[in-house]
């Protein structure tokens, strides 16, 4: 079950849609991203793929079965998060808050 209520977030499936502001006020809030690991994937052929608001990619993994898990490198600040593809397992999104 995707939970966005505190960090790091946990998602386990697509389309995850992460943006504080969304509650009746304009604009999409900014967040910096540590880093996103994707675990719990059994094929080279899964993919998980997060972008920004804007639908600009933030990180675009493919599996990698030998090793079952992924670590993004440090990614810093976006405008709004979607998980727009995950094929299978979850991440654990680490977000900073300075």
């Amino acid at each position: 079950m995707n939970q966005a209520a505190f960090n790091p977030l946990y998602v386990d499936s697509a389309p995850f849609v992460f943006n504080p502001n969304a509650a009746g006020k304009p604009g999409v809030t900014p967040l910096k991203i540590e880093t996103i690991v994707w675990s719990g994937y059994t094929a080279n052929a899964n993919k998980a793929v997060v972008k920004d608001a804007h639908g600009n990619f933030i990180w675009n993994a493919s599996g990698y079965a030998a090793d079952f898990q992924q670590e993004s490198p440090k990614i810093g600040w976006v405008n709004g998060l979607q998980v727009t593809e995950l094929d299978e397992g979850n991440l654990t999104i680490h977000l900073a808050f300075k």
